[in-house]
C-alpha cells in the first residue's frame, strides 16, 4: 500500500506534527511507501526544506521525498526540475491551498512544461476546475499531475477537468460518501484514482476504509490503494525514485 500524501514538520501557528507520527502510522496500517512533504516548504524555507526531506528519506527508505514549489519565487522550471529529479525527489508539490497563488500563470505553464519534459509527476492542492483551466492554452500532456484535497461536493468540477486533461489523477480523501468510488471510477477510471491519507494531520484511517469497505472489485482496490502510485512513483526497472537508492 502506497500513501501519495503525508507531511511533517510546524505550522506558524503551532500545530507540531513529526516526523515519528508518520512513521507510527505507516507501521500500524500497513504502509509500504510514503510520499511525504515538509510543511517548511510550505510556510518557510524551499531550499532548507529539501535539504532536511532528503535527509529523512535517506535515513527512512520507504519514505518518498517531496520538494516544495512556490509560484511566488523567482526560479528556472527547467532548471530547478531537472535539478529536484537528480536529486532524488519522487515529485513536486505546490502547496496553492496554503500560499493562494492562482496556477492560470506564465510560469506554472513553464513548470509544467518542465515536468512534461523530464516527466516528474506535480501534487497540487489548487481546485481542478483552475488546474485544467490553467492548464488549458497547453497541448496534451502526459506527466501526472495529481490533485489533492479535493472535495465530494465538487465531484462535477472534478470529473470534468479530469475528462478535459487525461494526466490528471485524484487523491481520493475527501471522497468519503456512499459508493462514491464505484461514481468516480465508472466516471473516469481506478487508475486515475489514488489513496492518499494527509497524515498524521488526518487520521489514515478512514481513508483506507472508502476503498476497503467500497463495492469495487479487489483488482480495483488494488490499483487505488498501490498499483496506481507505483506506476507513477517507481523507476522503470522497478526501483523506487527515492534518495536513498
Amino acid at each position: 500500500m502506497i500513501d501519495i500524501h503525508t507531511l511533517y514538520g510546524k505550522t506558524p501557528h503551532g500545530q507540531d506534527y513529526p516526523l515519528e507520527a508518520v512513521l507510527r502510522g505507516m507501521e500500524r496500517f500497513g504502509i509500504d511507501y510514503a510520499l511525504i512533504s515538509s510543511l517548511k516548504s510550505a510556510y518557510y524555507s524551499g531550499p532548507e526544506s529539501e535539504a532536511e526531506v532528503l535527509a529523512a528519506c535517506r535515513e527512512h527508505p520507504t519514505l518518498l521525498p517531496v520538494a516544495g514549489i512556490d509560484l511566488r519565487s523567482n526560479f528556472s522550471p527547467e532548471a530547478t526540475v531537472s535539478r529536484l529529479k537528480s536529486t532524488g525527489f519522487a515529485a513536486a508539490r505546490l502547496f496553492t491551498e496554503i500560499t493562494h497563488v492562482p496556477l492560470d500563470t506564465p510560469l506554472f505553464r513553464e513548470l509544467a512544461a518542465a515536468a512534461e519534459t523530464f516527466q516528474f509527476p506535480l501534487l497540487t492542492g489548487a481546485p481542478a476546475g483552475m488546474v485544467s483551466g490553467a492548464l488549458r492554452p497547453m497541448g496534451p500532456l502526459t506527466v501526472p499531475v495529481i490533485l489533492l484535497g479535493q472535495s465530494a461536493y465538487d465531484n462535477y468540477d472534478v470529473l470534468g477537468a479530469m475528462r478535459e486533461r487525461e494526466n490528471l489523477y485524484l487523491e481520493i480523501r475527501g471522497f468519503n460518501g456512499p459508493d462514491i468510488l464505484e461514481y468516480l471510477t465508472a466516471h473516469t477510471s481506478s487508475r486515475r484514482l489514488l489513496f492518499g491519507s494527509r497524515a498524521p494531520m488526518d487520521y489514515l484511517l478512514p481513508t483506507r476504509n472508502i476503498v476497503e469497505y467500497s463495492h469495487l472489485s479487489q483488482e480495483n482496490k488494488d490499483r487505488i490503494l498501490d498499483q496506481n502510485a507505483r506506476h507513477i512513483f517507481f523507476a522503470a526497472k522497478g526501483g523506487v525514485t527515492n534518495a536513498a537508492d
